[in-house]
């Protein structure tokens, strides 16, 4: 991504996860409490937007709780994953731009197609 901030905007990123998790029937208040007050801390994808939660006691193993896609600006389809720990408390999210180049916008929620639910 050309700007850092964009991907590093802490709003963005809960707004995103809180999206994903909703649309997927977690409506747990205490789990959107919890990531409230959690950082986000992007991960070495070559600037594709992945990221991790900061905050969380994470237990267990992840699995996949969400999928969805996203045209970026440029027109390039981004696939997003949101993985959860055991107790369903998101870990980290992962983006794929399938041509690998960086993100040119961070997603907003309306601008999620094909959300899956695990």
């Amino acid at each position: 991504m050309s700007d850092e901030s964009l991907v590093s905007n802490k709003s963005l990123r809960y707004s995103l996860i809180s999206c994903l998790l909703l649309r997927c029937g977690s409506n747990n208040n205490t789990i959107l409490e919890r990531l409230s007050l959690c950082d986000f801390e992007s991960l070495p994808d070559g600037g594709m937007g992945s990221f991790i939660v900061v905050g969380l006691c994470n237990k267990g193993r992840s699995r996949l709780k969400a999928e969805a896609v996203y045209i970026d600006s440029d027109g390039v389809e981004v696939n997003i994953g949101l993985y959860v720990d055991g107790d369903g408390f998101p870990r980290d999210v992962d983006f794929w731009k399938v041509d690998f180049n960086p993100l040119a916008k961070f997603p907003t929620d309306n601008e999620l197609i094909d959300i899956k639910c695990y």
